[in-house]
């Protein structure tokens, strides 16, 4: 299977490596990333740290599952408003012979209502359409999403409902709702913050068609400044929380193209944050309770306005190439 079900189906499964880096770094998380399997069925219930697999295996750092430029919130400094010349609008990424090319569209006010994604992956057609659909305030009510894989399967689409709670001016939880016709699967994540408005858990209970939820896994986050520092991810076993993995992350001083702010929990499938910082990563460490620890660094060049316009990724081991070009608007 390739990296699209990561996306798909979340964090939910035993997930390699490779679908943490394609859902969190520049790469783009519907690239295909053929290191290692994933091993779960399309059926698979999706997105949330599953207690029914061993382990979630991450995988890099990107915003392509996620976009863009959310409005200034209360408690949620960490945004920004595009201006001529910085609003992203396509982003094109390779990978050996596949390729993905992602287009972004927006509304009045800038802020991003769809994006749609082609390509190939290892030699299949790639297609992903994701609608974000706000309110008069720029809020984000919920989101639509659609998938190659699933319509092939016989879902046209799927529905996560988003709750904001305008006393505090912050989101508390998103609901994800798929009909596979034999069964209704829902996902839910809570979100919990700190006195300072940012986002510190991520906590996930998941209803796998018995009409019951049932307690998943959880990311906790730390931060200096308007960076993301750390993100550790646990699944949850026999009543107990047990740690995946920890991902220590490094910075240059340049403007990322996509700042979330805490919109990042909301609009990334897999709860985890992905260009929720301020700056570009370039280093992320990847720990474990026993496996080797994985690292992947990026180097960009910039743009007159101190954007990225090109990166070169490479996941160690195995010593995996990934390239990206950023287009502005």
């Amino acid at each position: 299977m390739d990296i699209k079900y990561c996306k798909i189906l979340g964090t939910e499964a035993s997930l390699i490596r490779n679908c943490w880096w394609a859902a969190n770094s520049n790469v783009g998380a519907h690239f295909t990333f053929s290191k290692k399997e994933i091993i779960f069925a399309l059926t698979t219930k999706f997105f949330n740290y599953s207690n029914l697999f061993m382990r979630i295996l991450p995988a890099t750092l990107s915003a392509l599952t996620i976009l863009l430029f959310s409005c200034q919130k209360e408690g949620d400094s960490n945004s920004r408003t595009a201006s001529n010349g910085t609003l992203l609008v396509k982003m094109i990424t390779k990978n050996g012979t596949d390729s993905a090319v992602y287009i972004y569209s927006y509304n009045s006010s800038g802020q991003l209502i769809d994006m749609t994604t082609t390509g190939t992956d290892q030699g299949d057609v790639l297609f992903n359409q994701e609608t974000i659909v706000r309110n008069g305030k720029g809020v984000i009510q919920k989101i639509i999403f659609k998938d190659e894989q699933l319509i092939q399967s016989g879902v046209d689409s799927f529905l996560i409902n988003v709750h904001y709670d305008e006393s505090l001016s912050r989101y508390t939880s998103r609901v994800a709702t798929i009909d596979y016709g034999f069964a209704i699967w829902r996902d839910s994540v809570i979100f919990s913050y700190d006195a300072n408005g940012k986002m510190v858990t991520a906590s996930n209970f998941t209803d796998n068609g018995t009409g019951t939820y049932h307690t998943g896994g959880k990311g906790d986050y730390t931060y200096t400044g308007n960076n993301m520092a750390t993100a550790k991810v646990f699944s949850y076993n026999s009543g107990a929380y047990e740690e995946d993995f920890t991902l220590t992350i490094e910075y240059d001083t340049k403007t990322s193209p996509l700042i979330l702010g805490n919109e990042a929990f909301v609009i990334d499938y897999q709860g985890l944050g992905a260009y929720y910082s301020s700056n570009n990563y370039t280093k992320q460490t990847a720990t474990y309770p026993s496996d080797p620890t994985d690292t992947f660094t990026t180097t960009y060049t910039y743009n007159s306005s101190n954007l990225p316009a090109t990166s070169i990724s490479h996941l160690q081991p195995g010593n995996d190439t990934y390239s990206s070009t950023y287009f502005y608007q």
